[in-house]
């Protein structure tokens, strides 16, 4: 990515909300098209942060996009609301991740429920309560963020994004993420 471009996106991110604060005011995320950027004030165990990018101190471990492709009528405001703040592991790789590196924590490791890999309901709505506390997001608009995902992950490398990531965390994040779904196969089926 050109430096112009960098500057551009930094110009153009939105303040930091808490998820909270976006639960509660779902009017702050825009219906539109582009970059979710996560910061987080507790770090999950593990997880590397020098070098991260920072915004009010806080480091960047995760960029995520919408619509990951043309003709898509995914936005941000589903993309933060709907799948990160208020979904589960199955629809969004940020939750599955840091509910996969917070296990020891929560006492909720991934598990099969019904015939999809989640935390159950409790440890989601742990992670729910977990991420008012620690998680921050901020967004940058763009029409088609697919055409410069690659650039922009390069870019500011956060550690949590392992398809597309380059930052050498991700590989672990992977194979942490592979033996926990390996684990949940090996484990009774939880029925909610």
């Amino acid at each position: 990515m050109s430096d112009e471009m960098e500057k551009k996106i930094l110009a153009g991110l939105s303040d930091l909300y808490s998820r909270a604060e976006v639960v509660a005011n779902r009017s702050l995320v825009p219906p539109k098209g582009g970059f979710n950027f996560w910061f987080f004030k507790e770090i999950p165990s593990g997880t590397p942060t020098d070098g991260c990018f920072r915004k009010d101190g806080l480091p960047l471990l995760y960029v995520g996009i919408s619509p990951n492709r043309d003709g898509s009528k995914a936005n941000l405001k589903k993309r933060i609301l709907t799948n990160h703040c208020k979904g589960t592991a199955k629809t969004s790789t940020l939750r599955k991740s840091l509910g996969v590196l917070l296990t020891e924590a929560s006492g909720y490791p991934l598990r099969k429920v019904g015939n999809i890999m989640t935390f159950t309901r409790k440890g989601e709505d742990w992670l729910n309560d977990w991420m008012d506390k620690n998680a921050f997001v901020c967004w940058y608009e763009h029409s088609t963020p697919w055409e410069i995902k690659r650039e922009v992950v390069t870019a500011f490398s956060p550690p949590l994004n392992i398809q597309g990531g380059t930052h050498p965390f991700g590989e672990i994040l992977r194979k942490q993420r592979n033996e926990a779904e390996q684990m949940a196969q090996k484990m009774p089926v939880v029925h909610e």
